[in-house]
């Protein structure tokens, strides 16, 4: 899920470790999102696959049982320490032998023209600096009537959690992920890519701990930089007392892929 770093937020996979949790315990989609994408995939015998972001390859490790036998996938990600957890966290649940891991940046992909038939970036693409150079550089690299999959966000996604650090940390109210999100999505893709269709993944969170949410927020840059000392305890409070007042927390989700075709 990253390409770009962000200071020292995805230097490796713990903060995005600590996002993914709070999403696999409360959800009331049982069908994770990684599960959800990788059935959308259609993956076949001998093909070639490249991620972009792959993060510490929740995809593949999820779903190790699905992969086909002969298939060609490449793992690309801009931070290396991510590239590591990735290769590890493949290499417990399977062999890595069908997995390239390289540490590259979107903007200048390290591949030969038409080279895959499938390309995947999962809530990644709005990190981007140049995202029409970085899908430009996708369809490059797309066999002629290859299809790319891109997940993202709506400005909607987990609005409540936003509306709590707001209270608390000087974040700007456009996210990093409104840049490419389920709103404009479409229409940058249009300029590469036809045959686009979007694909919602129906969730929620009911959230019935508040320890998780509080290390869900504490995993961004930002708060980590606010809430230290008497500011953290102030935030801790409040998520203890205020937040969980009934004993639940009800956070809406809004997620999904646009499928594009070369």
């Amino acid at each position: 899920m990253t390409n770009i770093n962000k200071g020292s937020q995805y230097i490796d996979s713990r903060n995005l470790n600590v996002r993914i949790k709070l999403h696999e315990m409360f959800s009331t989609n049982k069908q994770g999102f990684h599960e959800w994408i990788f059935s959308q995939l259609n993956l076949k015998e001998n093909i070639k696959v490249l991620e972009i972001g792959c993060g510490p390859g929740a995809l593949w490790y999820k779903n190790f049982n699905e992969i086909p036998k002969f298939i060609d996938i490449t793992l690309v990600d801009l931070s290396a320490g991510m590239l590591e957890d990735a290769k590890k966290n493949i290499e417990e649940v399977t062999s890595s032998k069908n997995f390239k891991f390289v540490n590259a940046n979107i903007e200048k992909l390290p591949f030969k023209n038409k080279e895959f038939d499938i390309v995947i970036a999962n809530h990644m693409l709005y990190h981007v600096p140049d995202i029409s150079a970085g899908l430009a550089e996708v369809k490059r690299v797309l066999k002629d009537n290859g299809v790319f999959y891109s997940s993202t966000f709506s400005k909607d996604h987990l609005h409540e959690i936003n509306c709590i650090t707001r209270k608390f940390v000087d974040i700007k109210k456009n996210r990093t992920s409104d840049r490419f999100c389920i709103e404009n999505a479409e229409e940058q893709l249009n300029k590469h890519f036809s045959s686009i269709k979007l694909f919602m993944h129906q969730d929620s969170l009911i959230i019935t701990e508040s320890q998780p949410l509080i290390d869900y927020i504490m995993s961004g840059s930002k708060a980590k930089e606010t809430l230290v000392g008497d500011k953290y305890k102030e935030f801790s409070k409040y998520i203890n007392e205020c937040v969980f007042e009934t004993g639940v927390f009800n956070v809406q989700k809004k997620a999904g892929v646009f499928i594009s075709k070369k």
